[in-house]
């Protein structure tokens, strides 16, 4: 991105001195593509298009987002299990685990998708 005076100097030497693109591009040691991009730009205030990476096209997990959310809402609300005495835990923890992770797996795929 070049500063505003720069793309004043390249729509000058263009639209009033009638400078050639490739000659401005010469001078001012920048690519002719450029010069070209801001002798065409006419708002200035329009932001850059996002990355592919940044849009979103449609993801599959949108029909299911308000489940899932209800189903973290509940998981929230529930219980803690308490484990034996003993420190040997309960026969749910293993469920108790899987469903831990099965959570921060969802959350986390909704954070790359969103």
């Amino acid at each position: 991105m070049l500063t505003m005076d720069k793309i004043k100097d390249i729509r000058f030497r263009y639209f009033v001195k009638e400078e050639k693109i490739s000659h401005i591009a010469r001078e001012l040691h920048i690519d002719w593509k450029t010069v070209q991009k801001y002798v065409d730009m006419t708002d200035f205030n329009k932001s850059a298009p996002k990355p592919a990476f940044e849009q979103r096209f449609c993801p599959k997990l949108d029909p299911y987002k308000p489940t899932i959310d209800q189903w973290l809402e509940e998981d929230k609300k529930a219980p803690r299990k308490q484990g034996d005495k003993r420190g040997r835990g309960t026969k749910g923890d293993v469920h108790k685990l899987s469903h831990k992770y099965l959570v921060i797996f969802l959350r986390k795929l909704l954070t790359i998708i969103i």
